[in-house]
């Protein structure tokens, strides 16, 4: 019956090893987690894409020590804390990977690429960990999504979200943000109240 269905088709017998591309989200998850955690992590079977590149960078920008040995991460994190971040990313310079500091006034940019997941994860550890105004980019499609549920999730931990995005082109698109007072184009800035 099976010859009569498939053909010749061969299917991957149980003893057959391959390797599976690495899930996005559980990626970015680890490689963020590790970033903040004390000591050494290795995390193997690390596939790159543009999602999980940026959490390289964020992570690099947290202070992280990050080195990808063939499909093996070994990412030497921070000890995070509450409010440790801050000194950390004041020292970082402006040409880093991931964050840069603005002139405009005493706060950091953080670069999430596209990742709505990273966005999320992101913004309110930050919030928690940097205590001080926080301004999140992204690109792309990312700047089109709703952080559903994020002003809310802020606001319970003493913060502000203020959402005012570009299109792709790089045009304003303000449809639908509050009141973004200064917030520059493209960027959710947070802020402690």
């Amino acid at each position: 019956m099976k010859r009569a269905v498939y053909g010749d088709h061969r299917f991957i017998s149980p003893a057959t090893a391959f390797s599976m591309p690495a899930s996005k989200s559980f990626a970015q998850r680890a490689i963020i987690c590790a970033a903040l955690a004390e000591g050494v992590s290795h995390l193997r079977g690390y596939t790159p894409c543009g999602d999980n590149e940026a959490a390289l960078a964020v992570a690099r920008a947290l202070g992280a020590d990050v080195q990808l040995e063939g499909t093996k991460l070994v990412i030497k994190g921070i000890g995070a804390s509450l409010g440790s971040v801050k000194d950390i990313l004041h020292c970082v310079q402006n040409d880093r990977e991931g964050i840069q500091h603005s002139g405009k006034s005493e706060y950091v940019t953080v670069h999430v690429g596209e990742s709505g997941l990273l966005a999320r994860m992101i913004i309110p550890l930050l919030a928690q960990l940097h205590q001080g105004p926080v301004e999140v980019t992204g690109e792309k499609t990312l700047l089109r999504r709703p952080l559903t549920g994020a002003r809310e999730i802020l606001e319970t931990l003493g913060c502000e979200i203020l959402r005012f995005a570009q299109d792709d082109k790089g045009a304003p698109d303000d449809k639908g943000a509050p009141d973004a007072k200064g917030a520059p184009d493209g960027k959710s800035f947070c802020d402690d109240k």
